[in-house]
């Protein structure tokens, strides 16, 4: 019997645009992987997603216990420096034995994302599997998306610093875009003043 839906955290980047562990810097008092952890791993959506797979930078293994509490299998990113395809291929690898019917890739630098549009995206998506499905506001597409595990393949041919969006690119017939809050998709990327 199929899974239907499986979680790929990615958190093995090296944060160097951030200057330092963008992962356990803290929004309103919580570290940024922490609040992802919390978000996948409790409530509604802990209910709705089968497998919840971590891929982590080995340097980051202070998150480990934290991530296994929320029941996040951790595979670790011994290269992280080979980019954001890796972490993919991992996920997926890990993710994949399961027979879930879609692949769910988050990432954990987006501390204002909420429940209620993850939910969102799951619901368009169980209602017809062959979609893509991903967040925009304002035109502006963002994560997390869903994609068919028909694609996984597809996906575990990136190579390099390369994400997601090729995959999208070459099937943009089969994407679903929901609006939600400019807010929600706001990832920390570089440190702002009023975070020094």
């Amino acid at each position: 019997m199929n899974e239907p839906i499986a979680l790929i955290l990615l958190a093995a980047g090296q944060s160097a645009r951030f200057g330092g562990d963008k992962l356990a810097f803290r929004i309103e008092g919580v570290p940024l992987l922490s609040r992802a952890l919390r978000l996948y791993g409790t409530g509604a959506l802990k209910e709705r997603i089968g497998t919840r797979v971590l891929v982590l930078n080995p340097e980051r293994k202070a998150f480990l216990a934290e991530a296994e509490a929320h029941g996040f299998a951790v595979v670790w990113n011994d290269r992280p420096e080979d980019g954001q395809a890796r972490s993919i291929r991992l996920g997926i690898e890990a993710a994949v034995p399961k027979r879930p019917t879609g692949l769910l890739f988050s990432v954990a630098d987006q501390p204002y994302l909420g429940a209620k549009t993850v939910e969102r995206l799951m619901d368009v998506f169980q209602s017809d599997p062959t979609r893509i499905v991903a967040p925009a506001a304002n035109g502006r597409r963002g994560n997390p998306v869903l994609f068919p595990s028909a694609y996984a393949d597809e996906l575990k041919r990136l190579l390099g610093d390369t994400g997601g969006n090729v995959v999208i690119r070459a099937h943009a017939d089969r994407l679903t875009v929901i609006e939600t809050a400019e807010r929600e998709l706001q990832d920390i990327d570089v440190r702002t003043e009023e975070m020094r």
